[in-house]
């Protein structure tokens, strides 16, 4: 299923748009750590919307291949990849209508999130949108106790290592994830 907040980001473009269908199948996104397909083919089921999609995992770019490879032929447009986040996104300059991050880039280090930030600017068209969904450390008493716990060697506020899987990741406040795009984005 696709992520929730995705679904209700579409109605809210519906409802901005009074009723018009603002993804449709001239739209075109990239869906950055996309995991298994999930934002994607909903995107491309229920819309028409073809798509570049990439994630670091072999397996969950294999699944998201096979599922495309189940619809008629021609019927899904999505071009799945493995690839890591902080590598430049496979598009071209202002051609995308949409880039999604689905609670991926929190495992960029700050200089990654500012290249990673830089390149949804880039590929994104005039009028477009960057769907965001990030952790918050405000009120998220695990992200605190995590940060306490395995902090010490991130080498960045809010940061940590995760002691189970041994990656980066960075927890911003609400203030903070703002203070990061608002001079970039409209919020």
């Amino acid at each position: 299923a696709p992520s929730a907040d995705l679904e209700k980001f579409v109605r809210y473009l519906e409802r901005e748009y009074k009723g018009q269908q603002p993804i449709n199948k001239n739209t075109k996104f990239v869906d950055a750590g996309c995991g298994n397909g999930r934002n994607s083919f909903f995107l491309a089921e229920n819309f028409g919307a073809h798509g570049i999609a990439y994630d670091i995992s072999t397996e969950a770019i294999k699944q998201a291949t096979r599922k495309v490879n189940t619809h008629p032929r021609g019927s899904i447009d999505i071009a799945f990849t493995v690839q890591n986040l902080n590598e430049g996104i496979p598009a071209e300059d202002g051609t995308q209508d949409l880039v999604i991050d689905a609670v991926a880039s929190h495992v960029l280090r700050h200089n990654e999130r500012i290249f990673f930030k830089n390149e949804v600017k880039r590929v994104l068209s005039s009028g477009s949108y960057y769907f965001l969904k990030s952790l918050l450390l405000d009120d998220d008493s695990h992200a605190k106790q995590m940060i306490k716990d395995f902090g010490t060697n991130a080498g960045e506020e809010n940061s940590y290592i995760h002691p189970t899987m041994g990656i980066f990741e960075h927890v911003p406040t609400e203030e903070e994830l703002v203070k990061f795009y608002e001079e970039d984005f409209y919020i």
